[in-house]
Protein backbone atom coordinates (compact mmCIF):
# COMPACT_ATOMS: atom_id res chain seq x y z
CA UNK A 1 0.00 0.00 0.00
CA UNK A 2 0.91 3.31 -0.75
CA UNK A 3 0.25 6.42 1.36
CA UNK A 4 0.51 9.82 0.01
CA UNK A 5 -0.63 12.44 2.05
CA UNK A 6 -1.17 16.36 0.27
CA UNK A 7 -2.57 18.86 3.27
CA UNK A 8 -2.90 23.08 1.92
CA UNK A 9 -0.36 24.99 3.22
CA UNK A 10 -2.24 26.42 5.99
CA UNK A 11 -3.74 23.55 7.46
CA UNK A 12 -0.61 21.69 8.35
CA UNK A 13 -0.69 23.18 12.28
CA UNK A 14 -3.87 21.26 12.55
CA UNK A 15 -2.69 18.22 12.34
CA UNK A 16 -3.38 17.05 15.67
CA UNK A 17 -6.14 19.27 16.40
CA UNK A 18 -9.90 18.00 16.06
CA UNK A 19 -12.31 19.15 13.98
CA UNK A 20 -16.21 19.42 13.43
CA UNK A 21 -16.76 17.56 10.71
CA UNK A 22 -14.46 15.44 8.15
CA UNK A 23 -15.91 14.46 4.59
CA UNK A 24 -13.99 11.57 3.57
CA UNK A 25 -14.70 10.34 -0.32
CA UNK A 26 -12.83 7.77 -2.53
CA UNK A 27 -11.80 7.59 -6.22
CA UNK A 28 -10.66 5.36 -8.63
CA UNK A 29 -9.53 6.71 -11.64
CA UNK A 30 -12.68 9.49 -12.47
CA UNK A 31 -10.36 12.60 -12.44
CA UNK A 32 -13.38 14.51 -14.78
CA UNK A 33 -16.05 13.31 -11.93
CA UNK A 34 -14.16 14.29 -8.98
CA UNK A 35 -13.04 17.55 -10.21
CA UNK A 36 -16.98 18.48 -10.42
CA UNK A 37 -17.84 17.06 -7.38
CA UNK A 38 -14.72 19.14 -5.53
CA UNK A 39 -16.25 22.02 -7.09
CA UNK A 40 -19.39 21.69 -5.94
CA UNK A 41 -17.74 21.73 -2.36
CA UNK A 42 -16.78 25.62 -2.88
CA UNK A 43 -20.31 26.70 -3.00
CA UNK A 44 -20.62 24.87 0.61
CA UNK A 45 -22.22 27.08 3.33
CA UNK A 46 -19.61 26.34 6.53
CA UNK A 47 -20.13 29.21 8.55
CA UNK A 48 -18.40 28.67 11.86
CA UNK A 49 -17.56 24.63 10.96
CA UNK A 50 -14.25 23.33 11.40
CA UNK A 51 -13.80 20.99 8.62
CA UNK A 52 -11.64 18.47 6.20
CA UNK A 53 -11.84 17.00 2.92
CA UNK A 54 -9.92 13.61 2.51
CA UNK A 55 -9.85 12.49 -0.70
CA UNK A 56 -8.47 8.78 -1.07
CA UNK A 57 -7.35 7.68 -4.53
CA UNK A 58 -7.49 4.26 -4.71
CA UNK A 59 -5.95 3.87 -8.21
CA UNK A 60 -2.77 6.52 -7.10
CA UNK A 61 -4.11 8.28 -10.79
CA UNK A 62 -1.77 10.90 -12.13
CA UNK A 63 -5.02 13.01 -13.35
CA UNK A 64 -6.68 12.73 -10.10
CA UNK A 65 -3.30 13.70 -8.17
CA UNK A 66 -3.17 16.90 -10.65
CA UNK A 67 -7.06 17.69 -9.92
CA UNK A 68 -6.10 17.02 -5.80
CA UNK A 69 -3.37 19.25 -5.92
CA UNK A 70 -5.59 22.18 -7.55
CA UNK A 71 -8.53 22.07 -5.12
CA UNK A 72 -5.74 22.00 -1.81
CA UNK A 73 -5.25 25.34 -2.86
CA UNK A 74 -9.41 26.25 -2.76
CA UNK A 75 -9.90 23.79 -0.15
CA UNK A 76 -9.00 22.19 3.10
CA UNK A 77 -8.55 18.90 1.21
CA UNK A 78 -5.76 16.25 1.93
CA UNK A 79 -5.09 14.15 -0.86
CA UNK A 80 -4.49 10.08 0.30
CA UNK A 81 -3.19 7.97 -2.30
CA UNK A 82 -3.77 4.00 -1.21
CA UNK A 83 -2.76 1.61 -4.30
CA UNK A 84 -3.96 -1.06 -2.10
CA UNK A 85 -7.24 -2.18 -4.17
CA UNK A 86 -10.84 -2.06 -2.87
CA UNK A 87 -13.11 1.29 -1.59
CA UNK A 88 -13.29 0.11 1.57
CA UNK A 89 -9.24 -0.81 2.03
CA UNK A 90 -9.15 3.32 0.82
CA UNK A 91 -12.45 4.58 3.86
CA UNK A 92 -10.64 2.76 6.15
CA UNK A 93 -7.26 4.31 5.69
CA UNK A 94 -9.18 7.69 5.75
CA UNK A 95 -10.57 7.16 8.49
CA UNK A 96 -7.31 6.67 10.58
CA UNK A 97 -6.45 9.99 9.40
CA UNK A 98 -9.60 11.92 10.02
CA UNK A 99 -9.83 14.05 13.05
CA UNK A 100 -13.71 15.07 12.62
CA UNK A 101 -16.39 14.77 15.32
CA UNK A 102 -18.69 13.62 12.43
CA UNK A 103 -17.58 11.72 9.44
CA UNK A 104 -19.79 12.72 6.17
CA UNK A 105 -18.73 9.66 3.88
CA UNK A 106 -20.25 10.43 0.08
CA UNK A 107 -19.03 9.58 -3.48
CA UNK A 108 -16.94 11.09 -6.59
CA UNK A 109 -19.42 11.50 -8.36
CA UNK A 110 -21.87 13.90 -6.83
CA UNK A 111 -22.76 17.56 -6.39
CA UNK A 112 -23.85 18.96 -3.44
CA UNK A 113 -26.23 21.69 -2.04
CA UNK A 114 -24.72 24.49 -0.59
CA UNK A 115 -26.41 23.92 3.04
CA UNK A 116 -25.21 19.76 2.84
CA UNK A 117 -23.17 20.15 5.82
CA UNK A 118 -24.87 22.68 7.89
CA UNK A 119 -27.92 20.67 7.71
CA UNK A 120 -25.94 17.50 8.77
CA UNK A 121 -24.24 19.39 11.45
CA UNK A 122 -27.58 20.76 12.44
CA UNK A 123 -29.12 17.83 12.69
CA UNK A 124 -26.74 15.67 14.48
CA UNK A 125 -27.13 17.79 17.37
CA UNK A 126 -30.94 17.81 17.23
CA UNK A 127 -30.64 13.92 17.46
CA UNK A 128 -27.62 13.87 20.49
CA UNK A 129 -28.01 10.47 21.28
CA UNK A 130 -27.94 9.16 17.53
CA UNK A 131 -24.21 8.02 15.92
CA UNK A 132 -25.53 7.62 12.12
CA UNK A 133 -27.45 9.74 9.66
CA UNK A 134 -28.31 9.22 6.14
CA UNK A 135 -29.64 12.28 3.95
CA UNK A 136 -31.32 12.35 0.49
CA UNK A 137 -29.91 11.20 -3.00
CA UNK A 138 -31.56 12.98 -5.77
CA UNK A 139 -30.45 12.07 -9.19
CA UNK A 140 -28.95 14.45 -11.91
CA UNK A 141 -29.35 13.30 -15.09
CA UNK A 142 -26.73 14.51 -18.53
CA UNK A 143 -28.99 16.86 -20.79
CA UNK A 144 -30.92 15.20 -23.14
CA UNK A 145 -30.38 11.98 -20.94
CA UNK A 146 -33.20 10.17 -19.22
CA UNK A 147 -33.96 6.44 -18.29
CA UNK A 148 -35.41 4.75 -21.08
CA UNK A 149 -38.54 4.01 -18.88
CA UNK A 150 -39.56 4.65 -15.00
CA UNK A 151 -38.94 1.10 -12.84
CA UNK A 152 -38.32 0.40 -9.24
CA UNK A 153 -35.34 -0.82 -9.74
CA UNK A 154 -34.20 2.18 -11.04
CA UNK A 155 -33.93 3.74 -7.43
CA UNK A 156 -31.83 1.45 -5.57
CA UNK A 157 -29.60 0.97 -9.03
CA UNK A 158 -28.61 4.86 -8.98
CA UNK A 159 -28.99 4.85 -5.16
CA UNK A 160 -31.96 7.27 -5.24
CA UNK A 161 -33.05 7.87 -1.56
CA UNK A 162 -35.93 10.71 -1.80
CA UNK A 163 -37.98 9.45 1.01
CA UNK A 164 -41.32 10.50 1.45
CA UNK A 165 -41.13 10.64 5.35
CA UNK A 166 -40.36 12.72 7.89
CA UNK A 167 -36.70 13.20 9.76
CA UNK A 168 -36.66 10.54 12.01
CA UNK A 169 -35.21 6.95 12.65
CA UNK A 170 -34.86 4.74 9.86
CA UNK A 171 -33.54 1.57 9.02
CA UNK A 172 -30.56 1.12 8.33
CA UNK A 173 -30.64 -0.68 4.74
CA UNK A 174 -31.81 2.99 3.65
CA UNK A 175 -28.73 5.15 4.03
CA UNK A 176 -26.69 5.03 1.46
CA UNK A 177 -22.84 6.03 0.36
CA UNK A 178 -23.46 9.40 -1.53
CA UNK A 179 -24.95 11.28 1.92
CA UNK A 180 -24.17 9.21 4.91
CA UNK A 181 -22.72 10.44 8.23
CA UNK A 182 -21.67 8.80 11.34
CA UNK A 183 -19.77 9.91 15.01
CA UNK A 184 -16.17 9.68 14.81
CA UNK A 185 -16.20 8.32 18.75
CA UNK A 186 -17.91 5.04 16.70
CA UNK A 187 -14.78 4.32 14.38
CA UNK A 188 -12.45 5.62 17.57
CA UNK A 189 -14.23 2.38 18.87
CA UNK A 190 -13.26 -0.09 16.41
CA UNK A 191 -15.94 0.44 13.39
CA UNK A 192 -14.69 -0.46 9.94
CA UNK A 193 -15.85 -1.03 6.25
CA UNK A 194 -15.52 -4.53 5.58
CA UNK A 195 -13.12 -4.85 2.94
CA UNK A 196 -13.98 -8.23 1.82
CA UNK A 197 -17.22 -6.49 -0.01
CA UNK A 198 -17.21 -2.84 -1.96
CA UNK A 199 -16.33 -1.48 -5.22
CA UNK A 200 -12.65 -3.04 -6.36
CA UNK A 201 -12.27 -2.18 -9.95
CA UNK A 202 -14.13 -5.19 -11.22
CA UNK A 203 -17.23 -5.52 -12.53
CA UNK A 204 -17.94 -8.53 -10.07
CA UNK A 205 -17.54 -7.01 -6.49
CA UNK A 206 -19.87 -7.54 -3.99
CA UNK A 207 -21.65 -3.99 -3.51
CA UNK A 208 -23.80 -3.00 -0.29
CA UNK A 209 -20.48 -1.94 1.64
CA UNK A 210 -22.04 1.30 3.74
CA UNK A 211 -25.34 -1.11 4.07
CA UNK A 212 -22.80 -3.82 5.25
CA UNK A 213 -21.50 -1.34 8.02
CA UNK A 214 -24.63 0.23 9.17
CA UNK A 215 -26.41 -2.70 9.60
CA UNK A 216 -24.23 -4.23 11.88
CA UNK A 217 -23.60 -0.36 13.86
CA UNK A 218 -27.77 -1.06 13.85
CA UNK A 219 -27.36 -4.73 15.19
CA UNK A 220 -24.56 -3.24 17.61
CA UNK A 221 -27.60 -0.32 19.25
CA UNK A 222 -27.00 2.59 16.59
CA UNK A 223 -29.66 3.01 15.08
CA UNK A 224 -30.01 5.61 12.06
CA UNK A 225 -31.99 8.89 11.57
CA UNK A 226 -32.97 10.05 8.20
CA UNK A 227 -32.18 14.19 7.77
CA UNK A 228 -33.84 15.15 4.16
CA UNK A 229 -32.48 18.21 4.26
CA UNK A 230 -29.51 17.38 3.81
CA UNK A 231 -29.15 17.00 -0.26
CA UNK A 232 -26.83 15.74 -2.78
CA UNK A 233 -27.19 14.94 -6.38
CA UNK A 234 -25.69 12.07 -7.66
CA UNK A 235 -24.28 12.01 -10.82
CA UNK A 236 -26.31 9.45 -13.88
CA UNK A 237 -23.49 8.96 -16.23
CA UNK A 238 -24.23 7.98 -19.98
CA UNK A 239 -23.45 4.48 -20.21
CA UNK A 240 -25.77 3.96 -16.57
CA UNK A 241 -28.73 4.34 -18.78
CA UNK A 242 -27.69 1.46 -20.89
CA UNK A 243 -29.64 -1.73 -20.20
CA UNK A 244 -26.39 -3.87 -19.72
CA UNK A 245 -25.27 -2.04 -17.39
CA UNK A 246 -28.55 -2.03 -15.37
CA UNK A 247 -28.31 -5.48 -15.63
CA UNK A 248 -24.62 -6.08 -14.52
CA UNK A 249 -26.02 -4.24 -11.22
CA UNK A 250 -28.42 -6.73 -10.98
CA UNK A 251 -26.00 -9.39 -11.13
CA UNK A 252 -24.19 -7.33 -8.33
CA UNK A 253 -27.12 -6.88 -6.55
CA UNK A 254 -27.50 -10.67 -6.69
CA UNK A 255 -23.97 -11.30 -4.86
CA UNK A 256 -24.98 -8.86 -2.22
CA UNK A 257 -28.20 -11.09 -1.32
CA UNK A 258 -26.01 -13.98 -1.35
CA UNK A 259 -24.12 -12.30 0.63
CA UNK A 260 -26.14 -11.02 3.03
CA UNK A 261 -28.64 -14.29 3.73
CA UNK A 262 -28.68 -16.86 6.98
CA UNK A 263 -26.36 -19.43 5.55
CA UNK A 264 -28.25 -21.70 8.13
CA UNK A 265 -30.08 -25.21 6.57
CA UNK A 266 -29.00 -24.67 2.87
CA UNK A 267 -29.61 -27.69 1.39
CA UNK A 268 -26.59 -27.48 -1.67
CA UNK A 269 -26.60 -29.25 -5.13
CA UNK A 270 -22.98 -29.00 -7.23
CA UNK A 271 -21.57 -26.01 -4.53
CA UNK A 272 -24.89 -23.71 -5.02
CA UNK A 273 -28.64 -23.96 -2.64
CA UNK A 274 -30.86 -26.24 -4.32
CA UNK A 275 -33.45 -23.26 -4.62
CA UNK A 276 -30.89 -21.21 -7.08
CA UNK A 277 -31.32 -24.25 -9.26
CA UNK A 278 -35.08 -24.04 -9.60
CA UNK A 279 -35.09 -20.24 -9.27
CA UNK A 280 -32.89 -20.16 -12.53
CA UNK A 281 -34.67 -22.37 -14.52
CA UNK A 282 -37.80 -20.76 -13.36
CA UNK A 283 -35.92 -16.90 -14.76
CA UNK A 284 -34.68 -18.79 -18.21
CA UNK A 285 -38.05 -20.35 -18.92
CA UNK A 286 -39.66 -16.34 -18.00
CA UNK A 287 -36.97 -14.93 -20.43
CA UNK A 288 -37.50 -17.39 -23.21
CA UNK A 289 -41.44 -17.22 -23.15
CA UNK A 290 -41.08 -13.44 -23.33
CA UNK A 291 -39.15 -13.99 -26.66
CA UNK A 292 -42.54 -15.21 -27.73
CA UNK A 293 -44.98 -13.42 -26.04
CA UNK A 294 -44.29 -9.85 -26.14
CA UNK A 295 -45.57 -8.46 -22.35
CA UNK A 296 -44.04 -5.07 -22.96
CA UNK A 297 -40.51 -3.56 -22.24
CA UNK A 298 -41.40 -3.01 -18.56
CA UNK A 299 -42.60 -6.94 -18.26
CA UNK A 300 -39.38 -8.31 -20.24
CA UNK A 301 -37.26 -5.96 -18.34
CA UNK A 302 -38.44 -7.41 -14.65
CA UNK A 303 -37.72 -10.72 -16.15
CA UNK A 304 -34.05 -10.14 -17.46
CA UNK A 305 -33.54 -8.31 -14.06
CA UNK A 306 -34.79 -11.63 -12.12
CA UNK A 307 -32.52 -13.92 -14.46
CA UNK A 308 -29.18 -11.22 -14.19
CA UNK A 309 -30.24 -11.05 -10.35
CA UNK A 310 -30.32 -14.98 -10.00
CA UNK A 311 -26.93 -15.50 -12.02
CA UNK A 312 -25.55 -12.72 -9.60
CA UNK A 313 -27.07 -14.97 -6.08
CA UNK A 314 -25.38 -18.30 -8.01
CA UNK A 315 -22.15 -16.18 -8.93
CA UNK A 316 -21.25 -16.16 -5.34
CA UNK A 317 -21.60 -19.19 -3.74
CA UNK A 318 -19.46 -20.61 -6.76
CA UNK A 319 -16.57 -17.75 -6.22
CA UNK A 320 -16.76 -16.73 -3.10
CA UNK A 321 -18.77 -19.34 -0.84
CA UNK A 322 -16.92 -22.09 -2.12
CA UNK A 323 -13.67 -20.52 -0.94
CA UNK A 324 -15.16 -19.54 2.56
CA UNK A 325 -16.37 -23.18 3.12
CA UNK A 326 -12.89 -25.06 1.75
Amino acid sequence: MTLLIIRCPEDRHLKKTSMDISVILATYKRPKLIEETLNSFLSLHIENLTWEIILVDNAGDRDTEIVAKKFAKLLPLHYLTVTKRGKNNALNEAISEARGKIFVFTDDDVTVEPDWLIEIWEGAHRWPDINVFGGKILPKYLEGQVPPFDHPFLLSAYAIADYDIPEGTYPAYRVWGPNMAIRGLLFKEGWKFNPAIGPDGSTTYVPGSETDLTRRLEKGGNPSVYLPKSLVNHQIRREQLDMDWLYGRAFRFGQQYSHEEDKSNISMCFGIPWRLIRRIIKAYMLVALSIFRNKGKKRNFDRRLFLWETRGRIYWYRTVYSKIKS
